[in-house]
């Protein structure tokens, strides 16, 4: 989930460069940037106890940076995450990143995904079904990890982003990964549907055998 987070960052900050956009922008993604550095700051101060109560009136990309700060340090402080991640909520009720924040917290949390962390992640595909690359990659990856754990409708929606990811060139090299190696057949057969050529080990054949 952190690295999903900074990648997001970093691919708006290089896409602004490229795009040589104007000094307004410039100055919002270096209003982003701080937001970070200051949620860093905060978040070495809540983990010294005692813990200090949860900053106000601060910005959705500043509540964004602390949930991700407080999961990245160790140990994760998982109530912190958890409050910053509803004050984006509170103001952003169909933020998708915000409810797969909480599903990832319900899952580390408790070590298994409980009913929280499911209806979390319905919330997730009501606010967005499908969303940029990085967060369709997630949920797949993230579904996977938790797959015994999903009723049959979020199986389904996990599935669905698989032939969404494939419309994007770049994600090619996932694409083979989760072909040959994801344990879910019903997740490696759709990744093999779109890596024409390549062959799971052991089947013969790319999408050899009965579907699942």
């Amino acid at each position: 989930m952190v690295a999903y987070m900074k990648s997001r960052l970093l691919r708006r900050l290089l896409g602004a460069g490229m795009l040589g956009v104007s000094a307004l922008c410039g100055a919002a993604f270096l209003g982003e940037a701080e937001a970070w550095r200051l949620a860093r700051q905060d978040v070495s101060q809540q983990t010294a106890p005692p813990q200090q109560p949860l900053p106000q009136g601060k910005s959705v990309n500043y509540y964004t940076a602390l949930a991700d700060y407080a999961l990245a340090v160790q140990p994760s402080n998982y109530l912190l995450a958890e409050q910053a991640t509803g004050k984006i909520l509170a103001r952003m009720e169909h933020d998708a990143q915000s409810w797969n924040r909480l599903a990832f917290i319900d899952l580390r949390r408790n070590r298994q995904l409980t009913r929280d962390g499911v209806a979390a992640l319905y919330k997730s595909y009501e606010s967005s079904p499908y969303g940029d690359l990085a967060m369709m990659i997630w949920r797949v990856e993230f579904g996977s990890s938790v797959w015994t754990s999903l009723p049959d409708d979020l199986r389904q929606e996990t599935i669905a982003q698989i032939p969404v990811i494939g419309r994007f060139g770049v994600s090619w090299e996932w694409r083979v990964r989760t072909c040959r190696e994801n344990p879910h057949e019903q997740i490696w057969r759709a990744a093999c549907a779109i890596a024409p050529g390549v062959v799971r080990p052991g089947t013969g054949g790319a999408n050899a055998g009965k579907s699942g």
